[in-house]
């Protein structure tokens, strides 16, 4: 979906957006949840967290990759080509 940098001039790491549709079964979701990611050597410790897409609750965040992922999925819905690859 693209990528942007959190801070030009401030942070010089890139995050990239991405965008994935799938259906799983709730004992798959659980066993995601419930799993650490992450490269271990690198002191990673993510957690996926499945959440309601609220996009009220969203805005009103102060989370400015939430809020920027956000842009970005609403404008890929509005331009028809959620389905493709930018």
């Amino acid at each position: 979906m693209g990528s942007y940098y959190p801070s030009v001039g401030g942070c010089d790491e890139e995050i990239f957006m991405y965008y994935c549709q799938l259906t799983i079964s709730p004992e798959e979701l659980l066993a995601i949840e419930s799993k650490i990611h992450g490269k271990e050597g690198e002191h990673e410790r993510i957690k996926v967290k499945l959440i309601e897409y609220d996009p009220l609750q969203i805005l009103k965040s102060k989370d400015s990759k939430l809020i920027s992922l956000f842009y970005a999925y609403e404008t890929l819905v509005r331009s028809g080509k959620k389905h493709s690859h930018l």
